[in-house]
């Protein structure tokens, strides 16, 4: 179906329902709006708005290009000194790069196709040939070329995060129901769980790490499938009440579809796992919906660049982007994150025995607090609609398996309130 949206309709639509999409981008479509007082035609499927999304990212894309592309021969000109200048090269061969580009007439639209082996031929050396190709894939949008540049240690991460920082559509997995309706879970399964992480917290003040049969893998299950999902929610809450002084944060996987996420995780997380080790795939995962908050998808096809990425230093930039939010720096027992599997079991890895293959996928996390450089406590909880056949093989990381039922019929519809 196909809405025509003028201008004044536009602001209404782009800022209300997406408020995701960058502000630039927003001025970039009000101003085409408002220069050729037309409308605009958006295809907008009423089945899925990721698709509306999508298509206004890639109108969103193309602004930026003919933006870059409506550069004059002086404006280029200032380009290519502003971004060797910036790197450190020397003002004789900037100025040499620089009357390349003059000579050649070289304008905007130019820019857009320009590559490395076409500046090399006219004489631009490979460095700053790359340079400057760097920064047209940065001007015109390019996440993909971006993140295959990146260095995988905890520091390049948090930089690429920061770079892609309105290039990227959010896309996470939210609380199912209506979740101004409290989520009240019974008070014993709360109290016990808080009280193991807070061992689990002390023994790493004491120690600095946790043995492995305390680094434990915490399950839930509950006949209400929006219940068990609103359990890996209310477990932040509920640390950050009880432990007023700990840095609580979390970061959520779902295999099974979820709330506004889609399936992605389980989809790229299968794909992954038949070219990469299970500890690249969870750092993929991690990497993707905690630090750059958006489906896994937009490292499809970089398989290369995500065998290089380690778990630990996704883990250590989730930390530190945690902490820079929270604007405090704390010790490495003030330091949780709940990593949600919802739905793991629903992952087919295709490693011969699943369960076993499942169990060690999810033992990592609980590993990563068994080691002496850890800086703070992962919190590994996996949530299943009861009852799970899950045989898994048991391991030094223990599980610590419990029910969030039963529920009465009315205690579990009500999580349903507000679900399409």
């Amino acid at each position: 179906m196909v809405f025509r949206v003028g201008f004044r309709s536009s602001h209404l639509l782009l800022n209300r329902c997406l408020p995701h999409l960058r502000r630039g981008d927003r001025v970039a479509l009000f101003k085409l709006a408002a220069a050729s007082r037309r409308s605009l035609a958006l295809l907008w499927p009423r089945e899925t708005s990721r698709a509306f999304c999508s298509h206004l990212g890639d109108i969103a894309k193309k602004l930026r290009n003919e933006q870059v592309g409506k550069w004059s021969k002086d404006r280029v000109q200032q380009w290519v000194v502003a971004v060797l200048e910036a790197d450190g090269l020397d003002p004789r061969r900037v100025d040499q790069v620089r009357a390349v580009f003059k000579d050649q007439s070289l304008i905007g639209k130019h820019l857009v196709t320009l590559t490395v082996q076409e500046m090399m031929a006219v004489g631009v050396a490979l460095g700053p040939a790359k340079s400057l190709f760097e920064d047209i894939q940065e001007l015109t949008g390019d996440a993909t070329a971006i993140i295959s540049r990146a260095t995988h240690d905890a520091n390049g991460l948090l930089v690429l995060a920061d770079k892609l920082e309105g290039k990227l559509i959010k896309n996470l997995h939210k609380e199912p129901g209506l979740v101004e309706i409290p989520f009240v879970p019974r008070s014993a399964t709360a109290a016990a769980f808080v009280k193991d992480v807070k061992t689990q917290l002390g023994i790493l003040k004491d120690r600095g790490s946790l043995p492995k049969n305390q680094a434990c893998l915490f399950e839930y299950a509950t006949m209400s499938g929006s219940g068990k999902s609103r359990w890996g929610f209310e477990t932040e809450r509920l640390l950050s009440q009880k432990l007023s002084d700990a840095c609580v944060s979390r970061v959520g996987l779902n295999f099974n579809g979820g709330t506004g996420g889609g399936n992605l995780d389980r989809v790229e997380a299968e794909h992954w796992s038949k070219q990469l080790p299970l500890d690249s795939v969870m750092a993929g995962l991690l990497f993707s919906r905690g630090l750059l908050l958006c489906s896994p998808r937009i490292l499809h096809g970089l398989s290369g660049w995500l065998q290089k990425l380690e778990l630990e230093e996704v883990i250590r930039a989730l930390f530190a982007k945690a902490g820079r939010v929270s604007g405090h720096s704390r010790k490495q027992w003030e330091n949780i994150i709940i990593v949600h599997l919802d739905e793991l079991t629903m992952l087919n890895l295709d490693m011969g025995d699943n369960a076993r293959a499942l169990k060690t996928f999810a033992n990592q996390l609980s590993e990563y607090n068994c080691n002496p450089e850890s800086i703070g406590l992962v919190v590994p909880l996996i949530t299943h609609t009861a009852p799970t056949p899950w045989m898994f093989n048991m391991t030094e990381v223990q599980i610590r398996r419990k029910h969030l039922i039963p529920f009465s019929f009315e205690e579990s519809e009500k999580f349903f309130v507000g679900l399409e």
